[in-house]
């Protein structure tokens, strides 16, 4: 493989006068750079923005929830979502545009506040899914949901649908362990 991208380089290099894995890495590196001298996304952003594409890329979690869950955490959910909202609401209000305040767009805000608690749902099926069985499925499920996560927030040079949907297979498989041990809903 090393060889191979190291053909690629020189191929590109050939016909281009640069190689284009080296380039993307040079505008990844002056991007990031970039946008931290500009004031780009924090580190509660970058958390914040990918919970919301990984909860709307995967939304069947959202439609699930009522069988997965106590009312207990679903009160839990609600409550943490209208605090995201809110929190969201004071931070680009009073904090990240204090001179230009804007109309909040509550549609856009609770939608964004809901699939950021199902991305939240995804990151606790994985955990609860590693405390009660403790297993190398468990393990790999676990590491499987929260690398993509963190590839995407912290690694990766923007956040997208395209690096989240990879959460689609980890997501299905822990569903639907999750609901093997659900209680019967018309026993």
């Amino acid at each position: 493989p090393v060889a191979v991208v190291g053909a690629y380089e020189w191929v590109n290099y050939l016909l281009y006068g640069h190689g284009l894995l080296a380039d993307a890495a040079a505008y990844t590196t002056k991007y990031a750079t970039t946008q931290s001298l500009q004031g780009g996304a924090t580190p509660i952003q970058k958390v914040l923005m990918t919970l919301t594409f990984a909860g709307g890329c995967t939304a069947t979690i959202f439609f699930a929830s009522p069988f997965l869950w106590s009312r207990k955490v679903w009160a839990g959910a609600l409550m943490g979502t209208v605090a995201v909202v809110l929190g969201v609401v004071v931070l680009n209000n009073f904090v990240i545009l204090p001179t230009r305040p804007y109309l909040a767009n509550w549609s856009y805000l609770l939608q964004a506040g809901l699939m950021a608690a199902t991305g939240v749902g995804i990151l606790s099926l994985a955990a609860e899914d590693l405390y009660r069985h403790r297993n190398a499925v468990s393990l790999l499920l676990a590491f499987w949901v929260f690398g993509i996560f963190l590839f995407t927030a912290f690694l990766n040079w923007t956040v997208s649908a395209r690096n989240v949907l990879t959460l689609i297979p980890p997501t299905a498989i822990l569903l639907a362990r999750k609901l093997e041990r659900a209680e019967p809903l018309f026993a």
